[in-house]
């Protein structure tokens, strides 16, 4: 069912490319996409009524809706304003999309729309299809399989590989999609057996591409004793699912490891129901390392990657771990229980120890973690700017400033070494949690203790969305550091 369900986000909604014609009167709306305010008003001339026009260039406005000969007619010129910061992304792309996709909503009872393209460059065309197709998906929509609006695209003066981009940002969207939709799916659907099983079946035939799942008997063989601690005492057992993609190249491969905990009680350290409603989406890391993935190797990129879920369900019973506990783990370090409501920490160390083992071509030139790690980092930065910690400031220097060119935005935090001396454990190497304020860095500090001299990055989010704009039309899953990864890796 979940993957039928992806099938139909990842249907191509753009059925056709046609040449431009502003002289043809069409009996579909159209959807005008400018970046000159002189284009727009020279169309709008020739397809509605003059007091459009007039209107286009007297008032400049973002987005009008007019009456077409037999269909109604949109225009939508986005511009940057002083309500516009970094934060929400300096580039076309970013501007395209958010305002794209918050116009969505005007035309998409409509069964097909023309969507046409006037002087736009191809990082627009990008960002617009992506903000389109964000704003189309729902929940809802993807589990009942119902119709959604399709799309005949033309360009007006295009430039060079424009319409490739529709390809590119469909691609990019589906996958941005992919991950919301995993957020959004409920735990009695997603948990690590059927989180498993749908990796199985997505990745499963994609080129150069191979999926391994460690079921519970394969993680014990392997001392991957901290991340079954968190998921024993549930029915449904841990999971590990690793997806290695490997084209034809000498490079050494970038891991990336998400925190799968499909569903978050708190364990024995029982979360409050107002802090548990909510606790499907802290396996967000893991969807957006899973939307990343399919986004990188379906377009086919040059370089090699490893993708790692540590996928588990922390609940409570008569087998569960419990404060006081000390386990040793993949990477040989004993591990002293502080509290079992921070057991991402305890999955990635695991997972992370194990990328980090890989020897030879298979050995990782950066590790890359994602996690719904810490509420100290909502407190820290809201919902909508990731924390990123890391041992490497120049690559995280570089990855904050795209960031806040594609609107994905991350914030570099201070990886401070003495936060780690609360960690200190009288009987184990290290204990996982301790009180006090700065646990966004406590725990990224007790992470860095499983990656070696690698180079690294972590980051810690939200995953999750309360705010409907731009291409968000509904709350839920954000697909957050899907898109910011994937600019950055191409």
């Amino acid at each position: 069912m979940l993957s039928k369900e992806l099938k139909y986000i990842g249907k191509n909604r753009f059925t056709s490319i046609k040449k431009f014609n502003a002289m043809e009167v069409s009996e579909l709306p159209q959807v005008y996409v400018f970046s000159k305010t002189t284009a727009a008003v020279s169309i709008a001339r020739k397809v509605v009524n003059t007091w459009v026009a007039d209107k286009l260039a007297d008032d400049k406005p973002k987005f009008l809706k007019a009456d077409g000969e037999l269909a109604p007619v949109y225009f939508i010129m986005p511009k940057n304003d002083e309500a516009r910061s970094k934060f929400d992304g300096t580039s076309d792309y970013a501007l395209f999309r958010d305002c794209v996709g918050s116009s969505v909503k005007n035309w998409s009872s409509f069964d097909e729309v023309e969507l046409i393209f006037v002087d736009c460059t191809r990082e627009a065309t990008e960002g617009a299809i992506v903000g389109l197709n964000m704003a189309h998906y729902s929940y809802k929509r993807a589990v009942k399989q119902t119709d959604t609006t399709n799309y005949i695209v033309s360009f007006h003066k295009p430039k060079k590989d424009q319409e490739k981009a529709v390809d590119t940002a469909n691609l990019l969207s589906t996958s941005v999609n992919f991950s919301r939709h995993l957020v959004n799916t409920p735990p009695n659907k997603l948990y690590p057996d059927s989180y498993a099983k749908l990796a199985k079946s997505i990745f499963t035939g994609l080129k150069n591409t191979t999926v391994t799942i460690w079921d519970e008997k394969r993680l014990q063989k392997e001392n991957m004793n901290l991340m079954m601690a968190v998921g024993k005492a549930s029915e449904n057992q841990p999971r590990l699912i690793h997806i290695k993609y490997r084209p034809t190249s000498s490079k050494k491969p970038i891991a990336f490891c998400g925190k799968g905990v499909t569903f978050d009680s708190g364990g024995l350290n029982l979360k409050p129901g107002a802090s548990m409603r909510w606790m499907k989406k802290d396996m967000g890391g893991s969807a957006s390392v899973f939307g990343l993935a399919y986004q990188l190797i379906s377009s086919g990129v040059k370089a090699p990657f490893d993708f790692y879920l540590g996928c588990v369900e922390n609940s409570v019973a008569n087998n569960a771990f419990r404060p006081g506990d000390v386990i040793t783990g993949h990477a040989g370090k004993s591990v002293e229980i502080d509290n079992t409501d921070a057991e991402g920490r305890l999955v990635l160390a695991d997972v992370l120890s194990l990328a980090n083992s890989k020897k030879g071509k298979d050995k990782a030139s950066l590790l890359v973690d994602m996690a719904t790690l810490t509420g100290a980092s909502r407190m820290a930065l809201g919902f909508d700017v990731g924390g990123m910690f890391t041992n490497d400031e120049s690559i995280a220097r570089k990855i904050e400033k795209r960031s806040f060119e594609v609107g994905d935005p991350v914030w570099l935090m201070p990886q401070v070494p003495h936060y780690k001396k609360p960690l200190t454990s009288t009987f184990a190497d290290i204990a996982n949690s301790a009180r006090g304020m700065g646990g966004a860095i406590r725990a990224s500090v007790f992470l860095e203790e499983f990656v070696g001299d690698t180079p690294w990055v972590h980051f810690d989010v939200n995953a999750w969305t309360d705010s409907i704009r731009g291409g968000y039309a509904e709350n839920g899953g954000n697909g957050q550091l899907v898109q910011l990864m994937s600019s950055y890796l191409s």
